[in-house]
């Protein structure tokens, strides 16, 4: 018999027998043990690896944990507690977030626009007060007093004052949301009328002098009814008082036939014809509009009825739909208020003018 153990086991051998059931099942009862050891011992390791987020997490994590891609718990400018337990709070910087640097970006340019405008607005109103002192010393008989003033080292804002001379701050006061500040104008100019004209005059012939569209007084009467009725409670542009009292008189200091005709115009918009005769009321408005046009443009740009003849000019050009048109009548009346000779004028039909000029604009 050989020493060696045969590398085959025969056939007859017990190690060549096949499994038993009660074997098998034993070695499926280890498998199945090992198998939950395994899991029990990786999900204990799983859990021993798992990070612990801190309790409070910050919106703005420093660069260190921004880096790390870590939760942050630190708050600008104490370090987190990321960095003070790696020893790096020396490094624990904090960077600003884009989107908040933006809202205070534009919070600060707003700010600045306002200031730039409150600024341009003071510049404005001492240029006006300035060039408004020039004039009277220029065109005015005020002018001896305007410089026996000026000597006496009067502001420029008393000055102003002296003058009657209308404030960029007043102008937006009286804007068209301050409706205490309009009715204080109105209610001071109408007790100025109360007191001083005490009947209102009748122009019912005078009128015909101021246009050469037509001759039908009642006509004429009609559409400058209207235009009182409809429009000017609403656009309050002139002190009617003192208009009437000109057209009677043939005074060109508060009527003139620019405005005459531009009034006219404007009724013309208002006007019903019974018997449906759209295209004459059109005619009549077009030879009324080129009729104030033509007046206008003789008129001085310091005249008071030059910057309310544009204004109507606005109006009237807005209701034939033309916006580009109206635009410029608009800006030329802004304009003229620059130049307008305000110490010829009652103050309280100035700031009427003034009010009614810059609501139309706003």
């Amino acid at each position: 018999m050989s020493a060696f153990r045969p590398i085959r086991p025969s056939s007859n051998s017990p190690l060549s027998q096949p499994a038993t059931a009660h074997d098998s099942s034993y070695s499926d009862r280890n498998a199945q043990r090992d198998g939950s050891t395994d899991e029990q011992e990786t999900g204990s390791f799983h859990r021993a690896r798992k990070r612990r987020a801190p309790a409070h997490v910050s919106r703005n994590a420093c660069t260190n944990c921004k880096s790390a891609r870590a939760k942050c718990d630190g708050q600008d400018p104490d370090p987190c507690g990321r960095c003070i337990a790696r020893d790096m709070k020396n490094q624990c910087r904090y960077e600003m977030h884009v989107k908040q640097v933006k809202e205070d970006m534009v919070r600060k340019i707003k700010s600045l626009e306002q200031q730039n405008a409150n600024l341009q607005g003071s510049i404005k109103e001492r240029e006006d007060q300035i060039e408004a002192i020039f004039d009277a010393l220029r065109t005015s008989d005020r002018g001896p007093e305007a410089l026996i003033r000026l000597r006496a080292g009067q502001s420029c804002e008393e000055m102003a004052s002296w003058l009657g001379a209308c404030s960029v701050r007043d102008i937006g006061r009286a804007s068209p949301g301050s409706e205490t500040r309009m009715s204080d104008i109105v209610e001071n100019y109408e007790s100025s009328m109360r007191l001083n004209s005490p009947c209102q005059p009748s122009y019912s012939g005078s009128i015909l002098q101021w246009t050469s569209v037509t001759s039908d007084l009642g006509l004429l009467q009609h559409l400058t009814s209207l235009f009182f009725s409809w429009v000017h409670p609403v656009h309050m542009l002139f002190d009617e008082e003192r208009f009437r009292e000109s057209c009677a008189k043939g005074d060109t200091r508060y009527c003139s036939p620019a405005l005459v005709n531009i009034i006219c115009a404007m009724g013309c918009l208002y006007l019903v014809d019974p018997e449906e005769r759209e295209g004459q009321s059109k005619q009549l408005l077009n030879r009324f509009l080129a009729q104030a046009l033509e007046d206008v443009g003789k008129e001085s740009p310091q005249n008071l009825t030059y910057a309310v003849t544009y204004c109507i000019l606005f109006l009237v050009e807005v209701g034939r739909n033309e916006a580009r048109k109206a635009s410029s009548h608009l800006r030329l009346a802004v304009e003229s208020l620059k130049s307008l000779a305000r110490w010829e004028y009652l103050s309280e039909a100035v700031d009427v003018l003034v009010c009614g000029a810059h609501s139309l604009s706003a």
